[in-house]
């Protein structure tokens, strides 16, 4: 690595050929005989808020996993598989899900996970003629679901998830 300060750079587990900022969450590939070093493509967040990424791990197998995991992986000298193991998450502190800085990161079991959940929409309901119309505007709908459930939820005030359930459950009947 030319020139590159690497004091806050953590090797993560079973993935020997990246090393990872635990303060930006940014992934750095280390240079080959074939390939020069390189950070990888900063990501995005998802629809949920979370920044994923796919990395080769050291049994050449692609392996999809959320930054927050990568970060406190390799902060902890751990893999993900010993805490899930363990039954724990990571929560992000501050609610902001792509804020991936370790300080922002905890284990926790599910139920503190929940517990702490205070930015979240009030839990609404749906009456039944919002279903209706929600299912048929849904049978009409060409896009991606997501984004249809991400649109109704805030239509109609509730969380997304509230939308995907109705439809799962309303759908199957109707």
């Amino acid at each position: 690595m030319q020139e590159m300060e690497t004091k806050d750079l953590f090797e993560l587990p079973g993935f020997s050929r990246y090393l990872v900022d635990i303060y930006t969450g940014r992934i750095y590939r280390k240079p080959t005989d074939k390939r020069t070093g390189a950070w990888l493509k900063k990501t995005s967040a998802n629809k949920v808020g979370y920044c994923y990424t796919t990395l080769i791990n050291d049994d050449n197998e692609l392996v999809r996993m959320g930054l927050h995991w990568i970060v406190l992986c390799a902060a902890t000298e751990s893999t993900k598989e010993f805490f899930t193991s363990k039954n724990l998450q990571v929560d992000h502190k501050d609610r902001v899900k792509s804020n991936n800085n370790i300080h922002n990161l905890k284990l926790c079991t599910a139920k503190q996970n929940h517990e702490n959940i205070h930015n979240r929409k009030k839990p609404g309901r749906l009456n039944q003629e919002a279903k209706e119309v929600i299912l048929q505007e849904f049978a009409e709908w060409e896009g991606k679901k997501t984004d249809f459930y991400q649109q109704q939820a805030d239509r109609h005030g509730v969380v997304w998830q509230s939308i995907q359930y109705m439809i799962l459950r309303e759908g199957q009947t109707v």
